[in-house]
Protein backbone atom coordinates (compact mmCIF):
# COMPACT_ATOMS: atom_id res chain seq x y z
CA UNK A 1 0.00 0.00 0.00
CA UNK A 2 1.41 3.53 -1.15
CA UNK A 3 1.47 6.17 1.73
CA UNK A 4 1.61 9.85 1.03
CA UNK A 5 4.24 10.51 3.94
CA UNK A 6 5.13 14.18 4.65
CA UNK A 7 9.53 13.29 4.84
CA UNK A 8 11.10 13.08 8.30
CA UNK A 9 13.16 16.34 8.09
CA UNK A 10 9.83 18.34 7.71
CA UNK A 11 8.20 17.14 11.36
CA UNK A 12 9.87 17.00 14.34
CA UNK A 13 7.32 14.44 15.53
CA UNK A 14 8.14 11.76 13.43
CA UNK A 15 12.41 12.56 13.07
CA UNK A 16 13.50 10.03 15.50
CA UNK A 17 11.33 7.47 14.16
CA UNK A 18 12.48 4.79 11.42
CA UNK A 19 10.35 4.48 8.42
CA UNK A 20 8.64 1.38 9.45
CA UNK A 21 7.67 3.30 12.87
CA UNK A 22 6.37 6.37 10.99
CA UNK A 23 4.40 4.56 8.64
CA UNK A 24 2.73 2.76 11.63
CA UNK A 25 2.77 6.03 13.49
CA UNK A 26 0.46 7.50 10.22
CA UNK A 27 -1.72 4.52 9.74
CA UNK A 28 -2.52 4.20 13.13
CA UNK A 29 -3.73 7.96 13.41
CA UNK A 30 -5.01 8.53 10.06
CA UNK A 31 -3.87 7.91 6.95
CA UNK A 32 -5.17 8.35 3.84
CA UNK A 33 -5.59 5.38 3.03
CA UNK A 34 -7.09 3.76 6.41
CA UNK A 35 -7.59 0.23 5.91
CA UNK A 36 -10.73 0.18 8.49
CA UNK A 37 -12.73 1.99 6.47
CA UNK A 38 -13.00 -1.03 3.64
CA UNK A 39 -15.55 -2.39 6.70
CA UNK A 40 -17.73 0.95 6.99
CA UNK A 41 -20.96 1.24 4.03
CA UNK A 42 -20.98 4.10 2.28
CA UNK A 43 -24.62 5.04 4.26
CA UNK A 44 -22.67 4.75 7.07
CA UNK A 45 -19.56 6.98 6.47
CA UNK A 46 -21.80 9.91 5.20
CA UNK A 47 -23.95 9.44 8.65
CA UNK A 48 -20.77 9.77 10.38
CA UNK A 49 -19.67 12.76 7.90
CA UNK A 50 -22.72 14.39 8.06
CA UNK A 51 -22.38 14.13 12.21
CA UNK A 52 -18.90 15.91 11.98
CA UNK A 53 -20.45 18.94 9.31
CA UNK A 54 -23.10 18.92 12.09
CA UNK A 55 -20.54 19.44 14.66
CA UNK A 56 -17.94 21.44 12.98
CA UNK A 57 -20.73 23.92 12.21
CA UNK A 58 -22.33 24.56 15.06
CA UNK A 59 -18.89 25.01 16.84
CA UNK A 60 -17.87 27.64 14.46
CA UNK A 61 -20.91 29.84 14.98
CA UNK A 62 -19.04 31.24 17.52
CA UNK A 63 -16.29 32.54 15.60
CA UNK A 64 -18.66 33.49 13.32
CA UNK A 65 -19.40 36.48 16.12
CA UNK A 66 -15.87 36.99 16.05
CA UNK A 67 -16.31 37.91 12.38
CA UNK A 68 -19.54 40.21 12.89
CA UNK A 69 -17.07 41.68 15.89
CA UNK A 70 -13.89 42.12 14.31
CA UNK A 71 -15.60 44.11 11.72
CA UNK A 72 -17.87 46.19 13.14
CA UNK A 73 -16.22 49.39 13.53
CA UNK A 74 -16.68 49.56 9.46
CA UNK A 75 -20.19 50.02 10.11
CA UNK A 76 -20.29 52.35 12.88
CA UNK A 77 -17.26 54.70 10.79
CA UNK A 78 -19.46 54.52 7.93
CA UNK A 79 -23.11 55.24 10.01
CA UNK A 80 -21.18 58.19 12.16
CA UNK A 81 -20.06 59.64 8.67
CA UNK A 82 -24.06 60.92 8.22
CA UNK A 83 -25.54 60.23 11.98
CA UNK A 84 -23.75 60.40 14.65
CA UNK A 85 -26.87 59.77 16.81
CA UNK A 86 -27.44 57.11 19.10
CA UNK A 87 -30.29 54.81 20.65
CA UNK A 88 -31.23 57.90 23.35
CA UNK A 89 -30.97 60.53 20.59
CA UNK A 90 -27.62 61.80 22.03
CA UNK A 91 -24.64 62.93 19.63
CA UNK A 92 -21.48 61.04 19.53
CA UNK A 93 -18.05 63.22 19.41
CA UNK A 94 -15.48 60.51 18.08
CA UNK A 95 -11.78 61.51 17.06
CA UNK A 96 -9.33 60.06 14.60
CA UNK A 97 -7.54 58.18 17.31
CA UNK A 98 -10.85 56.84 18.77
CA UNK A 99 -11.74 55.54 15.45
CA UNK A 100 -8.28 53.42 15.88
CA UNK A 101 -9.00 51.99 19.28
CA UNK A 102 -12.35 50.88 18.16
CA UNK A 103 -10.80 48.27 16.51
CA UNK A 104 -7.62 47.29 18.46
CA UNK A 105 -9.62 48.16 22.34
CA UNK A 106 -11.44 44.77 21.06
CA UNK A 107 -8.15 42.76 20.97
CA UNK A 108 -6.67 43.91 23.67
CA UNK A 109 -10.01 43.09 25.37
CA UNK A 110 -8.85 39.51 24.07
CA UNK A 111 -5.14 39.69 26.59
CA UNK A 112 -6.38 38.86 29.84
CA UNK A 113 -9.09 36.25 29.03
CA UNK A 114 -6.71 34.19 26.80
CA UNK A 115 -4.30 34.49 30.00
CA UNK A 116 -7.52 32.97 31.83
CA UNK A 117 -8.42 30.36 29.33
CA UNK A 118 -4.41 28.74 29.81
CA UNK A 119 -6.40 27.76 33.15
CA UNK A 120 -9.80 27.44 32.39
CA UNK A 121 -9.52 25.40 28.89
CA UNK A 122 -8.04 22.58 30.63
CA UNK A 123 -9.96 22.82 33.91
CA UNK A 124 -13.00 22.80 32.64
CA UNK A 125 -12.68 22.13 29.24
CA UNK A 126 -13.39 22.73 25.81
CA UNK A 127 -17.06 22.88 25.82
CA UNK A 128 -18.02 24.52 28.55
CA UNK A 129 -15.59 27.37 27.82
CA UNK A 130 -17.35 28.14 24.93
CA UNK A 131 -21.12 28.32 27.14
CA UNK A 132 -19.24 30.61 29.69
CA UNK A 133 -18.13 32.97 27.44
CA UNK A 134 -21.44 33.86 26.24
CA UNK A 135 -21.68 35.81 29.12
CA UNK A 136 -19.46 38.71 28.62
CA UNK A 137 -20.18 38.65 25.44
CA UNK A 138 -23.93 39.09 25.46
CA UNK A 139 -22.91 41.79 28.31
CA UNK A 140 -20.45 43.61 25.79
CA UNK A 141 -22.63 43.86 22.90
CA UNK A 142 -25.51 45.22 24.83
CA UNK A 143 -23.76 48.32 26.10
CA UNK A 144 -22.66 49.00 22.63
CA UNK A 145 -26.13 49.15 21.69
CA UNK A 146 -27.27 51.25 24.56
CA UNK A 147 -24.40 53.49 24.35
CA UNK A 148 -24.85 57.17 24.80
CA UNK A 149 -21.38 57.96 24.67
CA UNK A 150 -17.94 56.77 23.06
CA UNK A 151 -16.51 55.73 26.28
CA UNK A 152 -19.50 52.77 26.82
CA UNK A 153 -19.13 51.75 23.22
CA UNK A 154 -15.15 51.21 23.84
CA UNK A 155 -16.12 49.51 27.11
CA UNK A 156 -18.32 47.15 25.24
CA UNK A 157 -15.67 46.67 22.48
CA UNK A 158 -12.93 45.14 25.38
CA UNK A 159 -16.03 42.95 26.99
CA UNK A 160 -16.47 41.68 23.79
CA UNK A 161 -13.07 40.86 22.97
CA UNK A 162 -12.75 38.77 26.31
CA UNK A 163 -15.56 36.51 24.93
CA UNK A 164 -13.63 35.96 21.90
CA UNK A 165 -10.89 35.61 23.62
CA UNK A 166 -11.87 32.59 25.54
CA UNK A 167 -13.81 30.91 23.10
CA UNK A 168 -10.77 31.10 20.76
CA UNK A 169 -8.71 29.06 22.46
CA UNK A 170 -11.70 26.72 22.91
CA UNK A 171 -13.23 26.63 19.60
CA UNK A 172 -10.09 26.19 17.42
CA UNK A 173 -8.42 23.39 20.39
CA UNK A 174 -11.68 21.91 20.08
CA UNK A 175 -12.05 21.36 16.22
CA UNK A 176 -8.08 20.09 16.00
CA UNK A 177 -9.25 17.28 18.81
CA UNK A 178 -12.76 16.15 17.24
CA UNK A 179 -11.53 16.07 13.40
CA UNK A 180 -10.58 13.19 11.51
CA UNK A 181 -6.55 14.07 10.33
CA UNK A 182 -7.48 13.19 7.10
CA UNK A 183 -10.19 17.24 7.10
CA UNK A 184 -8.26 18.41 9.92
CA UNK A 185 -7.29 21.76 7.90
CA UNK A 186 -10.63 22.00 6.70
CA UNK A 187 -12.36 21.72 9.86
CA UNK A 188 -9.90 24.20 11.02
CA UNK A 189 -10.33 26.49 8.03
CA UNK A 190 -13.99 26.78 8.52
CA UNK A 191 -13.57 28.97 11.19
CA UNK A 192 -12.36 31.81 8.83
CA UNK A 193 -15.28 30.78 6.41
CA UNK A 194 -18.04 31.53 9.71
CA UNK A 195 -16.11 34.58 10.20
CA UNK A 196 -16.03 35.44 6.28
CA UNK A 197 -20.31 35.02 6.57
CA UNK A 198 -20.42 37.26 9.93
CA UNK A 199 -18.30 40.43 7.87
CA UNK A 200 -20.96 39.89 5.18
CA UNK A 201 -23.67 39.22 7.63
CA UNK A 202 -22.81 42.52 9.63
CA UNK A 203 -22.05 44.92 6.74
CA UNK A 204 -25.56 43.92 5.54
CA UNK A 205 -27.14 44.76 8.35
CA UNK A 206 -24.69 47.87 8.50
CA UNK A 207 -26.19 49.06 5.07
CA UNK A 208 -30.02 48.65 6.00
CA UNK A 209 -29.90 49.92 9.64
CA UNK A 210 -28.36 52.43 12.25
CA UNK A 211 -25.24 50.29 14.07
CA UNK A 212 -26.63 50.45 17.20
CA UNK A 213 -29.73 47.66 16.07
CA UNK A 214 -27.02 45.56 14.63
CA UNK A 215 -25.51 45.22 18.16
CA UNK A 216 -28.79 44.00 19.10
CA UNK A 217 -28.56 41.43 16.77
CA UNK A 218 -25.15 40.26 17.55
CA UNK A 219 -25.91 39.84 21.14
CA UNK A 220 -28.46 37.95 19.85
CA UNK A 221 -26.40 35.67 17.48
CA UNK A 222 -24.05 35.20 20.62
CA UNK A 223 -27.32 33.73 22.83
CA UNK A 224 -28.07 31.15 20.04
CA UNK A 225 -24.41 29.70 20.29
CA UNK A 226 -23.88 30.10 23.69
CA UNK A 227 -27.33 28.79 25.03
CA UNK A 228 -28.71 26.92 21.99
CA UNK A 229 -25.83 25.52 20.20
CA UNK A 230 -22.49 25.07 22.34
CA UNK A 231 -24.00 22.75 24.84
CA UNK A 232 -25.21 20.06 21.96
CA UNK A 233 -22.26 18.96 21.01
CA UNK A 234 -19.90 16.51 22.59
CA UNK A 235 -17.32 16.61 24.69
CA UNK A 236 -13.41 16.96 23.09
CA UNK A 237 -12.33 12.70 23.43
CA UNK A 238 -8.66 13.69 23.10
CA UNK A 239 -9.64 16.35 26.11
CA UNK A 240 -11.50 13.07 27.74
CA UNK A 241 -8.41 10.89 27.70
CA UNK A 242 -5.44 13.15 29.23
CA UNK A 243 -7.99 13.31 32.08
CA UNK A 244 -8.17 9.77 32.56
CA UNK A 245 -11.91 9.02 31.16
CA UNK A 246 -11.54 6.83 28.49
CA UNK A 247 -14.65 4.91 28.01
CA UNK A 248 -16.45 8.21 27.48
CA UNK A 249 -14.06 8.81 24.95
CA UNK A 250 -14.01 5.81 23.16
CA UNK A 251 -18.28 6.29 23.15
CA UNK A 252 -17.33 9.77 21.56
CA UNK A 253 -14.94 8.20 19.14
CA UNK A 254 -17.33 5.50 17.65
CA UNK A 255 -19.55 8.35 16.62
CA UNK A 256 -16.79 10.20 15.30
CA UNK A 257 -14.55 7.88 13.47
CA UNK A 258 -16.80 4.97 12.70
CA UNK A 259 -17.18 1.69 14.77
CA UNK A 260 -14.55 -0.32 13.00
CA UNK A 261 -11.86 1.78 13.95
CA UNK A 262 -8.90 0.03 17.05
CA UNK A 263 -10.59 2.78 19.21
CA UNK A 264 -8.60 1.75 22.30
CA UNK A 265 -5.27 1.90 20.07
CA UNK A 266 -6.32 5.65 19.29
CA UNK A 267 -6.43 6.27 22.75
CA UNK A 268 -3.11 4.07 23.14
CA UNK A 269 -1.29 6.11 20.73
CA UNK A 270 -2.55 9.52 21.74
CA UNK A 271 -1.60 9.02 25.32
CA UNK A 272 1.83 7.87 24.17
CA UNK A 273 1.82 11.42 22.61
CA UNK A 274 1.47 13.13 25.52
CA UNK A 275 3.67 11.15 27.55
CA UNK A 276 6.57 13.50 26.98
CA UNK A 277 4.10 16.42 28.89
CA UNK A 278 2.79 14.57 31.56
CA UNK A 279 3.30 15.78 35.05
CA UNK A 280 5.90 17.84 34.15
CA UNK A 281 5.46 22.09 34.38
CA UNK A 282 4.05 23.81 31.70
CA UNK A 283 7.07 26.26 31.65
CA UNK A 284 9.78 23.47 31.99
CA UNK A 285 7.72 21.95 28.63
CA UNK A 286 7.15 25.04 26.85
CA UNK A 287 11.28 25.76 27.19
CA UNK A 288 12.11 23.09 25.38
CA UNK A 289 14.13 23.63 22.28
CA UNK A 290 11.45 21.55 19.75
CA UNK A 291 8.57 23.22 21.79
CA UNK A 292 9.84 26.58 22.04
CA UNK A 293 11.27 26.56 17.98
CA UNK A 294 7.88 25.36 17.31
CA UNK A 295 6.45 28.83 19.18
CA UNK A 296 8.67 31.09 17.08
CA UNK A 297 7.36 29.90 14.05
CA UNK A 298 4.48 30.91 14.66
CA UNK A 299 4.84 34.16 16.39
CA UNK A 300 6.71 34.92 13.63
CA UNK A 301 3.88 33.82 10.93
CA UNK A 302 1.23 36.27 13.55
CA UNK A 303 4.02 39.65 12.81
CA UNK A 304 4.21 38.82 9.22
CA UNK A 305 0.40 38.83 8.76
CA UNK A 306 -0.79 41.44 11.17
CA UNK A 307 1.87 43.83 9.27
CA UNK A 308 0.91 42.54 5.67
CA UNK A 309 -2.32 44.64 6.80
CA UNK A 310 -4.62 41.43 7.27
CA UNK A 311 -6.50 42.59 10.09
CA UNK A 312 -6.82 46.46 9.14
CA UNK A 313 -8.24 45.29 6.01
CA UNK A 314 -11.28 43.97 8.71
CA UNK A 315 -11.27 46.62 10.40
CA UNK A 316 -10.84 49.41 8.40
CA UNK A 317 -12.13 48.50 4.79
CA UNK A 318 -14.14 51.54 4.30
CA UNK A 319 -11.28 53.54 5.49
CA UNK A 320 -8.38 52.28 3.32
CA UNK A 321 -11.51 52.33 0.13
CA UNK A 322 -11.65 55.77 0.72
CA UNK A 323 -8.10 56.99 1.09
CA UNK A 324 -7.29 55.06 -2.06
CA UNK A 325 -9.34 56.86 -4.78
CA UNK A 326 -12.46 54.81 -4.10
CA UNK A 327 -15.33 56.24 -6.84
CA UNK A 328 -18.09 53.92 -6.06
CA UNK A 329 -20.31 53.35 -3.08
CA UNK A 330 -18.18 52.65 0.02
CA UNK A 331 -20.50 50.35 1.42
CA UNK A 332 -21.35 47.98 -1.57
CA UNK A 333 -17.29 47.91 -1.84
CA UNK A 334 -17.07 46.65 1.37
CA UNK A 335 -19.36 44.25 1.42
CA UNK A 336 -17.34 43.00 -1.89
CA UNK A 337 -14.13 43.08 -0.53
CA UNK A 338 -15.59 40.40 2.45
CA UNK A 339 -17.45 38.35 0.25
CA UNK A 340 -14.11 38.18 -1.58
CA UNK A 341 -12.53 37.55 2.06
CA UNK A 342 -15.08 35.03 2.00
CA UNK A 343 -14.80 32.90 -0.73
CA UNK A 344 -10.93 33.30 -0.63
CA UNK A 345 -11.93 31.11 2.65
CA UNK A 346 -14.34 28.51 0.80
CA UNK A 347 -11.07 28.10 -1.77
CA UNK A 348 -8.66 27.34 0.62
CA UNK A 349 -10.87 24.94 2.35
CA UNK A 350 -10.83 23.25 -0.97
CA UNK A 351 -7.21 23.38 -1.35
CA UNK A 352 -5.43 23.29 2.13
CA UNK A 353 -5.03 19.53 2.63
CA UNK A 354 -4.61 18.61 -0.95
CA UNK A 355 -1.61 20.67 -1.51
CA UNK A 356 -0.80 21.70 2.00
CA UNK A 357 -0.21 24.53 4.47
CA UNK A 358 3.49 25.70 3.23
CA UNK A 359 2.17 26.36 -0.44
CA UNK A 360 -0.65 27.92 0.45
CA UNK A 361 1.02 30.20 2.55
CA UNK A 362 3.54 30.61 -0.13
CA UNK A 363 0.54 31.07 -2.81
CA UNK A 364 -0.77 34.23 0.02
CA UNK A 365 2.32 36.15 0.10
CA UNK A 366 3.39 36.36 -3.41
CA UNK A 367 -0.58 37.75 -4.29
CA UNK A 368 0.12 39.86 -1.30
CA UNK A 369 3.89 41.20 -2.43
CA UNK A 370 1.66 41.62 -6.04
CA UNK A 371 -1.48 43.82 -5.23
CA UNK A 372 0.46 45.78 -2.42
CA UNK A 373 2.87 46.74 -5.08
CA UNK A 374 0.56 47.67 -7.06
CA UNK A 375 -1.56 49.13 -5.14
CA UNK A 376 1.07 51.42 -3.91
CA UNK A 377 2.06 52.85 -7.32
CA UNK A 378 -1.47 53.52 -8.00
CA UNK A 379 -2.19 55.72 -4.98
CA UNK A 380 1.63 57.40 -5.30
CA UNK A 381 0.54 58.67 -9.15
CA UNK A 382 -2.62 59.89 -8.35
CA UNK A 383 -2.31 61.97 -5.05
CA UNK A 384 -1.82 65.65 -4.56
CA UNK A 385 -1.38 67.80 -1.19
CA UNK A 386 -4.16 69.08 0.91
CA UNK A 387 -4.82 68.83 4.84
CA UNK A 388 -7.94 67.17 5.64
CA UNK A 389 -9.45 65.40 8.68
CA UNK A 390 -10.63 61.45 8.72
CA UNK A 391 -14.58 62.67 8.27
CA UNK A 392 -13.65 65.63 5.06
CA UNK A 393 -11.85 62.77 4.18
CA UNK A 394 -14.67 60.15 3.76
CA UNK A 395 -17.09 62.84 2.44
CA UNK A 396 -14.74 63.85 -0.21
CA UNK A 397 -12.94 60.95 -1.30
CA UNK A 398 -9.60 62.18 0.04
CA UNK A 399 -6.79 60.93 1.17
CA UNK A 400 -6.08 60.75 5.04
CA UNK A 401 -2.45 61.62 5.55
CA UNK A 402 -3.17 64.97 3.76
CA UNK A 403 -2.56 63.35 0.05
CA UNK A 404 -6.41 63.98 -2.28
CA UNK A 405 -6.75 61.73 -4.64
CA UNK A 406 -7.50 62.97 -8.38
CA UNK A 407 -10.81 61.77 -8.40
CA UNK A 408 -12.93 60.80 -11.36
CA UNK A 409 -10.56 59.15 -13.66
CA UNK A 410 -10.31 56.21 -15.70
CA UNK A 411 -8.71 54.31 -13.26
CA UNK A 412 -11.07 55.04 -10.15
CA UNK A 413 -12.09 50.98 -10.24
CA UNK A 414 -7.98 49.99 -10.40
CA UNK A 415 -7.85 50.42 -5.66
CA UNK A 416 -10.98 48.31 -5.30
CA UNK A 417 -9.64 45.55 -7.60
CA UNK A 418 -6.38 45.51 -5.71
CA UNK A 419 -7.83 45.59 -2.34
CA UNK A 420 -10.11 43.03 -3.27
CA UNK A 421 -7.01 40.95 -4.58
CA UNK A 422 -5.28 41.76 -1.34
CA UNK A 423 -8.41 39.92 0.70
CA UNK A 424 -8.61 37.11 -1.30
CA UNK A 425 -4.56 36.87 -0.82
CA UNK A 426 -4.73 37.33 3.14
CA UNK A 427 -7.74 34.80 3.34
CA UNK A 428 -6.19 31.75 1.39
CA UNK A 429 -3.05 31.30 3.44
CA UNK A 430 -1.23 33.95 5.79
CA UNK A 431 -4.62 35.44 7.70
CA UNK A 432 -5.74 31.95 9.04
CA UNK A 433 -2.60 29.58 8.98
CA UNK A 434 -0.87 30.99 11.86
CA UNK A 435 -4.13 30.34 13.98
CA UNK A 436 -4.29 26.59 12.36
CA UNK A 437 -0.81 25.36 13.07
CA UNK A 438 -0.95 27.12 16.64
CA UNK A 439 -3.12 23.98 17.38
CA UNK A 440 -1.26 22.07 14.98
CA UNK A 441 2.44 21.84 16.01
CA UNK A 442 1.34 21.04 20.11
CA UNK A 443 -0.15 17.96 22.23
CA UNK A 444 -3.35 18.00 23.67
CA UNK A 445 -1.62 18.22 27.26
CA UNK A 446 -0.22 21.66 26.78
CA UNK A 447 -2.32 23.11 23.31
CA UNK A 448 -4.79 25.37 25.66
CA UNK A 449 -1.66 26.64 27.27
CA UNK A 450 0.54 27.59 24.02
CA UNK A 451 -2.56 28.56 22.02
CA UNK A 452 -3.12 30.76 24.71
CA UNK A 453 0.47 32.20 24.47
CA UNK A 454 0.27 32.36 20.52
CA UNK A 455 -3.18 33.70 20.34
CA UNK A 456 -1.55 36.70 23.05
CA UNK A 457 1.24 37.10 20.76
CA UNK A 458 -1.52 37.44 17.61
CA UNK A 459 -3.82 39.71 19.09
CA UNK A 460 -0.86 41.84 20.56
CA UNK A 461 0.64 42.22 17.00
CA UNK A 462 -3.14 42.82 15.76
CA UNK A 463 -3.32 45.65 18.33
CA UNK A 464 -0.09 47.46 17.15
CA UNK A 465 -0.63 47.25 13.25
CA UNK A 466 -4.59 48.73 14.06
CA UNK A 467 -3.12 51.42 16.16
CA UNK A 468 -0.15 52.15 14.27
CA UNK A 469 -2.76 52.37 10.89
CA UNK A 470 -3.28 56.23 11.00
CA UNK A 471 0.43 57.03 12.02
CA UNK A 472 2.09 55.16 9.60
CA UNK A 473 -0.39 56.70 6.89
CA UNK A 474 0.35 59.98 8.20
CA UNK A 475 4.66 59.17 8.16
CA UNK A 476 4.74 57.04 5.28
CA UNK A 477 2.04 58.46 3.28
CA UNK A 478 -0.87 56.11 1.94
CA UNK A 479 1.08 54.57 -1.17
CA UNK A 480 4.19 53.86 1.10
CA UNK A 481 2.05 52.36 3.97
CA UNK A 482 0.79 50.46 1.05
CA UNK A 483 4.68 49.17 0.03
CA UNK A 484 5.37 48.84 3.46
CA UNK A 485 2.66 46.51 4.24
CA UNK A 486 4.24 44.59 0.68
CA UNK A 487 7.47 44.54 2.09
CA UNK A 488 6.49 42.51 5.07
CA UNK A 489 4.68 40.31 2.60
CA UNK A 490 7.90 39.48 0.69
CA UNK A 491 10.09 38.87 4.07
CA UNK A 492 7.11 36.57 5.00
CA UNK A 493 7.98 34.57 2.14
CA UNK A 494 11.72 34.02 2.90
CA UNK A 495 10.54 33.03 6.47
CA UNK A 496 7.93 30.53 5.12
CA UNK A 497 10.63 29.39 3.12
CA UNK A 498 13.00 28.90 5.34
CA UNK A 499 10.80 28.18 8.75
CA UNK A 500 7.82 26.38 8.03
CA UNK A 501 7.06 22.97 8.05
CA UNK A 502 4.65 20.99 6.60
CA UNK A 503 1.38 19.10 8.87
CA UNK A 504 -1.15 18.01 6.38
CA UNK A 505 -1.79 14.19 7.22
CA UNK A 506 -0.29 14.00 10.30
CA UNK A 507 -1.29 13.49 13.59
CA UNK A 508 -1.21 15.91 16.47
CA UNK A 509 -1.73 13.68 19.57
Amino acid sequence: MSLNLVPLHQNPETKNMSPDEEKRFISLQGSREDPDAENESLSQRRLRYALMTGIILGTTLGPQNDGICSTWPNVFASDIETDRSTFFNTTLEVSDWQLDFMSSSYFIGTLPMIVASGMLVPWLGRKWCMILCTIPGVIGWSLIALSYNVTMILVGRFLCGAAHGLQGIAVRSYLAEVSDDRFRGAAGMTTEVMKGLGFIFIIALGISMPWYYTAVFSACHFLLFGFVVAPCIPRSPSYLIVKGREEEAIEILRKLRGPYVDHRDMVRQLKKKNESTDGSAFWRIFFRPVILKKYLIVAGLFFIANFSGVEVIRGNATRMLQTSGLAFDKDITTMIVFCVLLGGGISQILVLDWIGRKKCLVASLVLLVVSYTLLGTYVFLNTEDVEMNVFELMQNSTVYDGSSFKTNNEWSWVPSLLLMTVAFGSSIGIGSIPWLLSTEYFPTTIRPQVLAICSITGNVTSIAALQLYSPLQALLTTAGLYWFYGTVSALGLLFTSVFVYETKGISIG
